[in-house]
């Protein structure tokens, strides 16, 4: 009878540092896992903080370029456009939405 519990003994054993070595895996596995996971996530704050900068730097790009001291050169030499005088701006008024003609 002393041998079927030195069997029995030597499973449970067996068992336990089975399931130390499986649970110990899956933390390993897990750890690897957030570790390159974490790089991704740098990586990406990385490049969204650049696009913020490039969209910033093109916002201004754009603000300049549409500028009435750049575009009315343009205007005049390109298209032969000029500035009205005061004589040929007509004002209208606007009429309301629910006013009836």
């Amino acid at each position: 009878m002393a041998k079927k519990g030195v069997k029995r003994g030597r499973w449970m054993i067996a068992g336990g540092l089975m399931g130390f070595v499986l649970i110990s895996s899956a933390v390993v596995a897990r750890r690897s896992f957030g570790h390159r996971e974490g790089g991704t996530i740098t990586s990406l704050r990385k490049r969204q903080s650049e696009l913020i900068s490039e969209r910033a730097r093109l916002t201004e790009i754009i603000r300049e370029a549409s500028s009435l001291s750049r575009i009315r050169p343009i205007a005049e030499q390109r298209l032969g456009m000029h500035t009205p005088s005061e004589t040929q701006i007509v004002l209208l008024n606007r009429r309301h939405a629910n006013a009836t003609h």
